[in-house]
């Protein structure tokens, strides 16, 4: 789906492929990846952050895992100068005005039956 509606062109499937860290490497040596969306937590925070390069951040979103982040390479860490954010919408939200916010929702209800919609 993410190719075909949404045209992106490299997709890692870490649950597809046993030999993802090597797919995955070569993608980010070619691609320099500064951001890193992470939702999984457990040893995969550890994972990304190893393919992460320098100055780059990892935003830190879910806990799919249920087990708290780790595996993080602390030397790496410190010596890439790597960042680690965390996001949850409802501090986004809770910072907007009732009109941001009331813009916001009215932008997003139509994505429900689209583009937010989750397909299992």
């Amino acid at each position: 789906m993410l190719r075909t509606k949404f045209g992106v062109k490299n997709v890692v499937n870490l649950t597809k492929k046993e030999d993802y860290p090597r797919g995955m490497g070569m993608m980010c040596m070619k691609y320099k990846p500064s951001v890193c969306l992470e939702c999984i937590a457990g040893e995969m925070t550890g994972q990304m952050l190893d393919f992460m390069g320098f100055a780059s951040t990892l935003i830190l979103y879910g806990l799919l895992s249920d087990k708290p982040a780790s595996g993080i390479d602390v030397i790496g860490f410190i010596g890439k100068g790597q960042t680690i954010e965390s996001y949850v919408l409802n501090n986004m939200l809770s910072k907007m005005s009732m009109m941001e916010y009331g813009q916001f929702v009215l932008r997003v209800m139509p994505l429900y039956s689209s583009d937010l919609q989750t397909e299992v």
